[in-house]
C-alpha cells in the first residue's frame, strides 16, 4: 500500500495575539496552520511513517499556503480536494494563552468553510490507494451533515479494504452538543479497532460511571474495540503540566501505563494529537502497546515544547527522550 496512514479533517488557520496578549486589545498575530487529523499525519510522518492527508482547501493564495504547511510537515497533499466556488475559505481560529488563574481561550470562525462542502467522490483515488490505517475524529463529524457523512463514509471503505480504524472522540463543546455527538459517534464505534477517549467525556458526554480502567474496558468489550487509550493530564498551571496515558489492550487484557513526564508547556493545542501520533506510529510498527503508549507520552512531551499545532520532532530525538524517562536520568543539559 501507499500509505502507512490516512487522516481526513479539515485544515484551519490559527491565529494568536503576540506576546501573550488578550484577543480584546490585541492589534498583532502570530498564524499557524493546523488541524487535528492534520497534526497527527505530521507526528506519524515525523517518526517514519508514509501519511496522507485528505481534506478540501479553497483554490486561492490561502489554500496554497496550507498546501506548503502540509508538505513542509512530511505529509503528502496529492489527494487533497480543491473548492473552486467564488466563496471559498479557510476556518480559522483565534486563540487566547492563558496565564494562572486566567485560562486559554478559543474562539472558531469556521462556518461555511471550504471543508464544509466535502464529497466522498473526491477522495475515491485515495481510498483505491488504500491504507494499512485510517483516522480522523470527533470535530469532523460535528462540523456539518455533510463532512459527518463522508467520514463516515471513508470509515466503513477503509475498513472494508482491511485497514485498522482510529478515531479519536475529541469532543468540542463550541462545536455540538453532548447528546448529538454521543449518538453520532456511538453509531461509528463499532467500526473503530483504536479508541482514544479523555476520562472527562467518559464520565460527562457518555455518563460512564466507575473507575476509569472499568470504563475503558467496556468500550472495548461493548464495542471489539482492540485498544483504548486516555491521556491523563494534571495542569500544575497552563505553563506546567504532568502528562501521561493508560492504554488497554484487548488482546493480552492488560492496562499499560508510565510514570508522568514533567513538562514546561510553550503551547499545549496539538499535543494530545501528538499522543495519537505517537501512539499510531507504534501500533504501525509493530511494537507492544506498552511501547506504543511510550512513543505516544514522548510525542506529547515534546510538542508541548514548540510553538504552533503541528509537532517538530524527529524518531531519534523521540527514542532517546523514552530512554532518559524510563531510565530516569535526565541526560546533559544541552546537545553541543
Amino acid at each position: 500500500m501507499k500509505f502507512d496512514l490516512v487522516t481526513f479533517g479539515e485544515a484551519i488557520l490559527r491565529f494568536s495575539p503576540v506576546g501573550g496578549d488578550r484577543l480584546v486589545r490585541a492589534d498583532r498575530f502570530d498564524c499557524v496552520l493546523g488541524g487535528a487529523e492534520l497534526n497527527v499525519a505530521a507526528g506519524a510522518a515525523q517518526l517514519g511513517m508514509r501519511t496522507a492527508y485528505l481534506t478540501k482547501l479553497p483554490r486561492s493564495r490561502m489554500g496554497e499556503y496550507a498546501l506548503e504547511r502540509i508538505k513542509n510537515a512530511g505529509v503528502s497533499g496529492d489527494s487533497i480536494s480543491w473548492d473552486e466556488e467564488d466563496d471559498d475559505r479557510l476556518a480559522l481560529y483565534y486563540l487566547e494563552t492563558g496565564a494562572a488563574p486566567r485560562k486559554s481561550a478559543v474562539v472558531y470562525d469556521r462556518r461555511h468553510s471550504s471543508f464544509t462542502n466535502v464529497e466522498t467522490e473526491e477522495f475515491a483515488p485515495a481510498v483505491e490507494e488504500g491504507a494499512r490505517l485510517f483516522h480522523t475524529c470527533g470535530i469532523s463529524l460535528a462540523l456539518c451533515a455533510q463532512s459527518r457523512a463522508v467520514a463516515r463514509q471513508l470509515v466503513e471503505s477503509y475498513k472494508a479494504q482491511g485497514a485498522l480504524i482510529s478515531f479519536d472522540v475529541n469532543y468540542r463543546a463550541n462545536l455540538w452538543g453532548e447528546e448529538e455527538a454521543r449518538a453520532t459517534i456511538e453509531e461509528l464505534l463499532p467500526l473503530v479497532d483504536i479508541l482514544f477517549i479523555s476520562e472527562e467525556s467518559c464520565r460527562r458526554m457518555f455518563a460512564r460511571t466507575g473507575e476509569i480502567r472499568q470504563i475503558l474496558k467496556d468500550f472495548s468489550t461493548q464495542y471489539d474495540i482492540r485498544m483504548v487509550a486516555t491521556t491523563q493530564r494534571k495542569v500544575l498551571s497552563p505553563q506546567r503540566h504532568e502528562f501521561t496515558a493508560l492504554v488497554y489492550d484487548a488482546a493480552s487484557d492488560r492496562f499499560f501505563t508510565q510514570p508522568p513526564y514533567q513538562i514546561d508547556v510553550v503551547d499545549r493545542i496539538g499535543s494530545g494529537d501528538a499522543f495519537v501520533a505517537g501512539v499510531l506510529s507504534g501500533v504501525l510498527k509493530g511494537e507492544t502497546p506498552d511501547r506504543a503508549l511510550r512513543y505516544g507520552n514522548a510525542m506529547a512531551a515534546l510538542k508541548s515544547t514548540v510553538y504552533g499545532d503541528l509537532p517538530c520532532t524527529g524518531l531519534a530525538e523521540v527514542e532517546r527522550l523514552i530512554a532518559e524517562h524510563d531510565s530516569g536520568a535526565a541526560g546533559s543539559e544541552m546537545d553541543r
